[in-house]
């Protein structure tokens, strides 16, 4: 009795270490909001977009990933526009059923005060989270490629120079803030 309640008590602590408890399950071509939870206090909201398998693909097949780092005048989930991408996951169901990436939507500590934009703390809690999604969701590691629009832009530039071999492809869109030397 002893081992089967300590095994229980492994198994809630690592699902509360991810994040995730039973009630927030990653559904299947749904974008939803979850909260990273580090080492440190401070956590990390996020949206995740994972595909729906279709009847024709293995169930398993490596996917890319793609990361999206928001702008200043957005913060946690106001990238809901009709022209987001997380507003077209969110409000069209054909391009949602369509679209084949498993979809990582990080906030920045904008709101965290005396902190703005992307910082070094914010891009070690995205790398945890690139890290479960790849283990969780069946990431090709090969293929996770970065976004960001104007701030995001900006960030894209700082968080793909401080680790050069981890994105496939750099698509910065209306890139804000100074570039790195």
């Amino acid at each position: 009795e002893i081992r089967r309640n300590m095994m229980r008590m492994s198994l809630l602590v690592g699902l509360v270490a991810l994040g995730r408890t039973r009630s927030q399950r990653v559904l299947p071509g749904v974008l939803q909001a979850f909260n990273e939870h580090g080492e440190d206090p401070q956590t990390l909201p996020y949206q995740l977009f994972v595909p729906a398998t279709r009847q024709t693909e293995p169930a398993m097949r490596p996917r890319p990933l793609l990361v999206f780092l928001h702008g200043a005048g957005d913060g946690p989930f106001e990238v809901m526009n009709a022209q987001s991408l997380p507003g077209l996951l969110l409000r069209n169901a054909s391009f949602a059923a369509d679209f084949p990436f498993v979809a990582l939507f990080p906030c920045s500590t904008c709101g965290t005060p005396g902190v703005r934009g992307w910082s070094e703390a914010s891009f070690r809690r995205v790398d945890r989270l690139i890290s479960l999604a790849m283990h969780a969701h069946s990431v090709d590691p090969a293929r996770v490629l970065l976004t960001g629009q104007s701030m995001g832009g900006g960030g894209l530039w700082r968080y793909a120079a401080a680790r050069p071999r981890l994105f496939a492809a750099l698509v910065p869109v209306c890139s804000g803030g100074v570039l790195p030397a």
